[in-house]
C-alpha cells in the first residue's frame, strides 16, 4: 500500500529497500524513511530558524520559516513570531512593528501587504514619465 502513494525518488528508493529485504516492519520502515527524506540530525534547525534573513519575497521567507519551524519543537508563539518579524527586511520590518501583529498568522498577511505597497511606490505610473 505504501509503494502506491509514492512517486519519484521516494518510490526508487523503496522499491531499492524492498527489492533487498531491508524492510521487516512498520518501525523499520518509517525508521528508514525519517533518515533517508528527513531533516539532517546534524543540522541545528533553531539556529537556522534565528539566522533566516528575507532575502526575496516574503512568501519565499514563509515559506522556508515555515519548513525551519517544522523540524523545531518547543518554541513559544511569542519567540517564533518575534523570529518571523525580525527576519524580515529593514523597510518592512519597521512598518510591521509599528502594527504589532499578535499572532504569526497576522504578521505574515500584513508583511505580504507592507511588501506590495512598497513595491507599488517604487514603480512609478507611466503618466508620470516623461
Amino acid at each position: 500500500m505504501v509503494a502506491f502513494h509514492m512517486q519519484g525518488d521516494a518510490l526508487s528508493w523503496f522499491k531499492w529497500l524492498h527489492h533487498n529485504n531491508l524492510i521487516s516492519n512498520w518501525p523499520t520502515f518509517t525508521g528508514a524513511l525519517k533518515l533517508r527524506f528527513g531533516p539532517s540530525t546534524y543540522t541545528n534547525h533553531q539556529v537556522e530558524l534565528f539566522k533566516l534573513q528575507k532575502i526575496t519575497t516574503v512568501t519565499k521567507y514563509q515559506g522556508l520559516f515555515k519548513k525551519l519551524c517544522n523540524y523545531i519543537m518547543g518554541l513559544t508563539s511569542d519567540t517564533i513570531l518575534n523570529c518571523f518579524i525580525f527576519g524580515l527586511h529593514p523597510d518592512i520590518h519597521r512598518e510591521l512593528a509599528i502594527l504589532n501583529p499578535y499572532f504569526i498568522s497576522q504578521a505574515i498577511g500584513l508583511s505580504k501587504l507592507i511588501e506590495d505597497k512598497i513595491k507599488d511606490s517604487k514603480e512609478k505610473p507611466t503618466w508620470f514619465q516623461t
